[in-house]
């Protein structure tokens, strides 16, 4: 798993940055959301952009949790060990990237409770459709980690 486990996690690595663009860019638009009116919609925007936001320092810490795996791959061809670094770091990955898994879809579930104004729809959408993309891809990145513990 010498080049090809170091392209498979440059990909992994890139996928993770997507995400964590997707939900920037959707919190954004949550933040630009503002109900002063109706308090309960104000709270539950207010949970779902702070859960959101420590969603994004997570997946951050998922990339250099991921940075760290292609690393360990080049040197591990070039000096041999015994010890399985390589492993301990995918299977680090693995559960971390499960763990973003499951706040995301607490998130998801948080940020469904919150119902907009006609004015707010659109904007409300488009923050939808960001989340479901950043879920959907976690859960490739996820299967595409699975499938490279198979390929050691």
């Amino acid at each position: 798993m010498n080049y090809w486990g170091i392209l498979l996690y440059v990909v992994i690595i890139i996928l993770i940055i997507i995400i964590a663009i997707l939900f920037t860019i959707g919190i954004d638009q949550l933040e630009r959301i503002n109900n002063p009116t109706n308090t309960t919609n104000d709270a539950i925007l207010t949970d779902a952009i702070a859960i959101g936001s420590f969603i994004v320092i997570f997946i951050i810490f998922l990339i250099a949790l991921g940075l760290i795996i292609p690393i360990l791959i080049y040197y591990s061809s070039s000096i041999p060990s015994t010890t399985p670094y390589i492993i301990y770091a995918i299977i680090a990955l693995l559960i971390f990237t499960f763990g973003t898994l499951i706040l995301e879809i607490y998130f998801y579930r948080q940020f469904l409770l919150y119902n907009p104004l006609k004015d707010d729809v659109d904007t409300f959408n488009s923050s939808k459709s960001y989340f479901e993309w950043a879920i959907g891809l976690t859960l490739f990145i996820l299967i595409l980690i699975l499938i490279s513990i198979f390929l050691i």
